[in-house]
């Protein structure tokens, strides 16, 4: 007896993969972005997180180039410094969510200061199956929650 396989596709069970993220200017990186970075590698528990961070760069509010920046965020913070990323190609938190699609994750959860979560809710969800100038991602979930309460007076 013949077995005709096609494709082993048909025979998978694939797994639903969820990632945790964030994204931020971080220039200069600050305690205050410690504890983001904390409360999103609690959040995410045994799911992968992944830290973007943007690439402005000028001599007023964003002093560090981008690698700058990522060097320092990666020697402040070792217990998370696997998870900050260094991808040119992401340059705002719909083209991270591109990234993270590419890399098959099906459930993406955005973590943000408590000031932000209603913004980024309504548009990393608005695009969501369009495809733009940030790429393309369409996910099963999307999610923005809260890392905590954000300090009022910081900047950023």
């Amino acid at each position: 007896m013949a077995v005709n396989f096609t494709s082993f596709k048909q025979y998978l069970v694939e797994e639903e993969k969820t990632v945790y993220f964030t994204f931020g200017r971080m220039n200069p990186p600050t305690a205050g972005h410690g504890l983001i970075l904390n409360a999103l590698s609690k959040k995410a528990s045994h799911n992968p997180y992944r830290v973007y961070v943007s690439q402005t760069n000028d001599d007023k509010k964003n002093p560090l180039s981008y690698n700058e920046k990522v060097k320092y965020l990666r020697k402040m913070f070792p217990k998370q410094s696997r998870s900050i990323m260094m991808n040119t190609s992401v340059k705002d938190a719909w083209s991270a969510a591109s990234a993270m699609h590419d890399e098959g994750f099906q459930n993406l959860v955005m973590v943000v200061g408590s000031d932000r979560v209603d913004e980024f809710d309504i548009r990393i969800k608005k695009y969501n199956g369009v495809k733009g100038k940030h790429g393309f991602y369409n996910f099963k979930t999307i999610s923005v929650i809260s890392a905590g309460q954000r300090d009022p007076d910081s900047e950023g």
